[in-house]
């Protein structure tokens, strides 16, 4: 993920590793700093930190995620994620 030119060129680079009708596991690295504003999912979503440090907001609550920990969040939910360090994470979305 970090040897693709997406990754030399942006703040951020995402591989889809798995899709169907009703789940979505994406892997996802983001530069230090890099910022996914506040958005909604199209279903609930399972993230978990692989490698870094990840700031994850919701609710208008933080919580500062390390490697191995999980969140899991039900859709329609705002949030943002924040990198705080060079960051890589699993991302799953589970649409009903």
């Amino acid at each position: 993920i970090r040897k693709e030119p997406a990754w030399k060129n942006s703040d951020r680079n995402a591989i889809t590793v798995f899709k169907s009708n009703k789940l979505r596991l994406v892997l996802i690295a983001m530069q230090e700093g890099a910022v996914m504003a506040k958005h909604i999912a199209p279903g609930m979503i399972h993230l978990q930190v692989l490698e870094g440090d990840l700031l994850f907001m919701a609710n208008e609550e933080s919580s500062l995620l390390k490697p191995g920990q999980i969140v899991v969040l039900h859709e329609g939910i705002p949030h943002s994620v924040t990198a705080k360090s060079e960051l890589v994470f699993l991302l799953s979305i589970s649409v009903s």
